[in-house]
């Protein structure tokens, strides 16, 4: 994910409300514990470079995001994008720098998404 693999908040979508609002029902029912079970709306603007030609050509797409790990901030709280460039494309962008457990959280979640998302 761009946004670390700290622990698992979510993800940001841009589609249609229908599957925004059963995707909103999967995360309140089945992420508990494990974490990641937030779905925030998006527009393509948001959702990234790296994918935005495919929503602007009506794909579903969307992002993972975690929790600011400094500061226990959620995405959309305004201390939250504070940790980005503290790893991304810095000399602290390594391996051994993770949480394994938070890599697992995270790896977890998401699995469990795409799973969700690939059988609609």
């Amino acid at each position: 994910s761009d946004s670390g693999v700290f622990d698992p908040w979510g993800l940001v979508v841009a589609a249609e409300q229908t599957l925004v609002d059963k995707l909103k029902g999967y995360g309140a029912h089945l992420f508990g514990d494990l974490g990641g079970g937030n779905i925030a709306p998006s527009d393509v603007d948001t959702t990234g470079e790296d994918i935005a030609i495919l929503c602007e050509h009506g794909v579903p797409c969307g992002g993972f995001l975690s929790i600011n790990p400094e500061n226990g901030a959620a995405p959309g709280e305004p201390e939250w994008q504070n940790h980005y460039f503290r790893f991304h494309h810095a000399n602290s962008d390594r391996i051994e720098i993770i949480d394994k457990h938070q890599l697992r959280r995270s790896a977890a979640s998401l699995a469990a998404w795409a799973y969700l998302i690939a059988d609609q």
